[in-house]
Order: C-alpha cells, then structure tokens, then sequence
C-alpha cells in the first residue's frame, strides 16, 4: 500500500461553484431584457399573475427597494425595448 497523500480536486469544484453562483443569478436578472423586448413586440403577454410575472418578482422586488439597482435595471431594459 503507498503511503502517499492523494490530490483532491477540492479547487476546481469550489471555482465551478463560485462560478454557478455567480454567473446564474446574473443570467437571471440579464434575462429580463428580452422578455421585455417580447412583451414590447407583442409576442407574449405581461400580465399581472401570468408566471412570467411570478418569476421576475424578487427583481420587481428589488427595484422597489434600491433606487441604483432600479435606476440600471431601467437603462438596460430600454436597450431592448
């Protein structure tokens, strides 16, 4: 038997974890640029308690209550719209 310690590849999974738990909420709140541009154009309806709605309502959340967040959430929507 060989004495020897064995590598663990505890640092890759910890920066592919660092990196889901950044680059999924980031996704999340980008994505709501093209669904603005698809309920502009007409191809979905935005309505109050259609699940789209649901979904993005820690966003509408989070606009409500912090004004620089609002502020370029706004200038990146109307990129799209």
């Amino acid at each position: 038997m060989d004495d020897k310690p064995t590598k663990r590849g505890g640092g890759a999974a910890a920066l592919v974890l660092a990196a889901v738990l950044v680059i999924l909420p980031l996704l999340y709140v980008l994505s709501i640029g093209p669904i603005a541009y698809l309920s502009e154009s007409g191809r979905i309806e935005y309505r109050a308690g259609s699940p789209i709605v649901r979904f993005y309502a820690p966003l509408f959340w989070a606009t409500r209550q912090c004004e620089p967040f609002r502020d370029a959430l706004t200038w990146y929507i109307e990129l799209w719209v």
